[in-house]
């Protein structure tokens, strides 16, 4: 019921293209918003959509303020509070790894958005957009195959999208055929695309305030994000079987790939043999 930034099937086409479709999506999310909080009208979401519970994003708190009972938040914001959590927080994890000129040279920050990329605005989100293609590869290092990030990808399934990047980042690195932007520019390009669709379906989401924990987001569409880095390396999709109507229900699991390894190497041969 998700929606990905590439509609493959029929199902998902009807589902988030059509005035029907559209409507039965609807009554699913809203269904599963209520069974989640079972129902009750005091829970999280129930009092956060009644504006009873006021969040503040993508603000965060810089120092307490001078009275001591306030803090100033980088919005310019200053709120009293009566308790304050202190947690890891989501800093980026490269700033103390690489340097400043470092990070530039590989292409690890962050950009304006490109004039030609057609997005939505919001007033509430950062005006910047990710260079890291498929939250893997910087897209100014696209072409040198010797720099790339596994973990940058925010999902609801770490195990399974992990595995299935650290494969692709193999195939980059040993050079395998791959399905690549032809260059820099097209790669950038594609990642400003896929930013601009990320802010207009998640519109809170601060998409480029952390590139080191959500150079790309994937929460429900996983599975599909993952079929794109799979067709990348020219193995199969949709590995869980079924076709275009009762795919999206089967059960996922990761015994799917465990011959990943295999099949990548039957390819990379195949692919020889096919230029000697």
């Amino acid at each position: 019921m998700e929606s990905h930034i590439e509609l493959r099937t029929r199902l998902e086409r009807f589902l988030h293209t059509t005035w029907l479709g559209g409507k039965i999506t609807h009554v699913f999310w809203d269904f599963l918003a209520w069974f989640s909080a079972f129902g009750k009208t005091d829970g999280f979401y129930a009092l956060c959509n009644e504006g009873k519970i006021k969040l503040i994003a993508p603000a965060r708190v810089v120092r307490y303020a001078g009275n001591g009972e306030s803090v100033l938040l980088s919005n310019g914001t200053e709120i009293k509070v009566n308790a304050v959590l202190l947690a890891t927080g989501f800093g980026s994890s490269w700033t103390n790894i690489f340097a400043q000129e470092t990070a530039k040279e590989l292409g690890i920050g962050r950009h304006p958005p490109l004039a030609d990329v057609e997005e939505h605005v919001w007033d509430y989100t950062e005006e910047w957009v990710s260079s890291i293609y498929r939250g893997i590869v910087p897209a100014r290092n696209i072409n040198h195959r010797d720099f790339a990030i596994n973990g940058a990808l925010s999902t609801t399934n770490n195990g399974y999208a992990f595995e299935v990047m650290a494969h692709w980042i193999s195939s980059y690195f040993l050079g395998d055929k791959m399905r690549l932007p032809s260059s820099p520019e097209e790669a950038t390009k594609l990642a400003g695309k896929n930013a601009a669709w990320i802010r207009r379906r998640f519109p809170g989401m601060p998409v480029c305030v952390n590139q080191s924990n959500n150079s790309e987001v994937a929460f429900w569409p996983w599975p599909q994000a993952m079929d794109d880095l799979l067709e990348d390396m020219g193995v199969p999709i949709m590995r869980s079987g079924g076709n275009w109507l009762t795919w999206p229900f089967k059960v996922i699991t990761p015994a799917e790939i465990k011959n990943l390894r295999e099949e990548r190497r039957a390819k990379r041969e195949m692919d020889l043999k096919a230029v000697n």
